[in-house]
């Protein structure tokens, strides 16, 4: 990298850190050392019948995630946390961290959300929503 370009990379990853920081995104070291925020992989696509959604979640139980529909938006969220005690003869350690993750993603339709279908495998969070079915009403003129 040039040396009058690295400034400006270490100003973009400062207001990254920031950015991340202000809204609880978690973070990664990033090969340079400074924290990068870490997101999911999300993909959606939608059939003539449903709207499915894959998410990467790996590493999480499935009794940590959470999921709603509510005004247009799909919501995932996860939460986990975990304390590791270690006794040893001359010493101690007691590690505690927490992991979480929140998404609203915009549906492209109305969806039923009471049909709902999600499963969790391998590292996989697949939903899949079933359109809304909305009757079609006339509207005579007068």
């Amino acid at each position: 990298m040039s040396w009058f370009a690295e400034p400006l990379v270490e100003e973009f990853e400062r207001m990254q850190r920031e950015f991340d920081k202000a809204f609880g995104r978690p973070a990664l070291p990033s090969p340079r050392g400074h924290m990068v925020a870490r997101t999911p992989v999300c993909d959606m696509c939608e059939t003539e019948d449903k709207v499915i959604t894959q998410i990467e979640l790996p590493g999480v139980d499935k009794k940590d995630i959470q999921l709603n529909v509510a005004d247009g938006y799909l919501e995932v969220k996860v939460e986990k946390s975990a304390e590791k005690e270690d006794k040893k003869k001359d010493s101690y350690s007691y590690r505690s961290w927490a992991r979480s993750f929140y998404r609203a993603i915009p549906l492209p339709t109305n969806v039923d959300g009471a049909k709902a279908n999600a499963k969790y495998e391998n590292g996989v969070l697949t939903i899949e929503l079933p359109k809304a079915k909305r009757p079609l009403k006339q509207i005579e003129v007068k």
